[in-house]
């Protein structure tokens, strides 16, 4: 559990760093970071399955990480349809697109469900 930790929060470090790809993918239901080439801001990845969710679903995790969903997070379902937060269940695949808040939390700016 702390090496998973450690490898996510290298791959944080490394991907804001900037320059190439940078890639934390485990196969176990784990979460994945990824950042692509490309734009600096948007290429931060997390994808996995929803484990918890804040009361009012204002957070999630994935993993070991916690990511905060605020009014500006764009929402889809499967078929790319905005979606309400509301609609968010523990259990879902999803992709995430975000931004570094302070520690280890992140704004998600994206979240795309897989199914």
């Amino acid at each position: 559990m702390r090496a998973s930790r450690l490898a996510i929060a290298a791959a944080v470090v490394l991907g804001l760093s900037g320059g190439g790809m940078v890639s934390a993918q485990q196969n176990d239901g784990r979460p994945s970071i990824q950042r692509e080439e490309g734009d600096a801001g948007s290429g931060h990845v997390v994808s996995g399955a929803i484990s918890t969710l804040g009361e009012d679903h204002s957070s999630l995790v994935i993993g070991d990480v916690t990511a905060v969903i605020d009014d500006r997070t764009v929402l889809r379902n499967t078929r790319g349809e905005l979606m309400s937060r509301k609609s968010l269940r523990k259990g879902m695949r999803v992709e995430m697109r975000f931004e570094s808040l302070r520690g280890s939390r992140i704004r998600v700016k994206e979240l795309q469900v897989k199914r």
